[in-house]
């Protein structure tokens, strides 16, 4: 992987034959990297507090998050970056739609979670779902899902902490 050390997410261009990766060199903060699957070295991509995180189906914009949390749009062309309105500091990105006009987020708590679609140019917020478990019991972390736009479905996990409570009397 050339000089990156440290590696935090991979995922694909819509060409299949580069990858987006999330990684630092030795020493370094975290930033976004492009490589193609010839095994050619990582080429940094985007300003360097840039995290990238999908790219759109045009395979020319990506989007991430800057170093302030904002999310953005990154796009390859322009070599510039622009910030979605509309999409809040603890959403999950989670990726583009079809159309590649907005993106799907979702914020979650362990109890509950809600998908938006949010429109990359005017910041539009439109709730897609609404997750609501109905066996909170144990509930630890934020809920994490995967939305199909096409046929409206999502998949989510959650992680569970049960235990056993033992009532003994008679003890002194």
């Amino acid at each position: 992987m050339g000089e990156i050390t440290s590696l935090k997410t991979v995922s694909w261009f819509p060409d299949g034959r580069h990858l987006l990766l999330t990684g630092a060199a030795e020493g370094q903060p975290p930033r976004t990297y492009q490589m193609d699957t010839d095994g050619a070295k990582p080429q940094a991509l985007g300003p360097a507090d840039f995290i990238g995180v999908t790219v759109a189906m045009d395979g020319k914009r990506i989007e991430g998050r800057n170093a302030a949390g904002q999310a953005a749009v990154f796009d390859q062309e322009s070599q510039k970056l622009a910030i979605i309105p509309g999409v809040e500091p603890q959403e999950v990105l989670s990726k583009w739609t079809e159309d590649g006009q907005a993106l799907i987020t979702y914020s979650s708590t362990p109890s509950a979670a809600r998908i938006y679609r949010v429109d990359i140019s005017t910041g539009q917020r439109t709730l897609l779902q609404t997750i609501d478990p109905t066996e909170k019991a144990g509930l630890a972390t934020p809920i994490r899902l995967a939305y199909a736009e096409r046929s409206k479905s999502y998949a989510y996990c959650t992680i569970r902490v049960m235990g056993n409570l033992y009532v003994v009397e008679g003890l002194e």
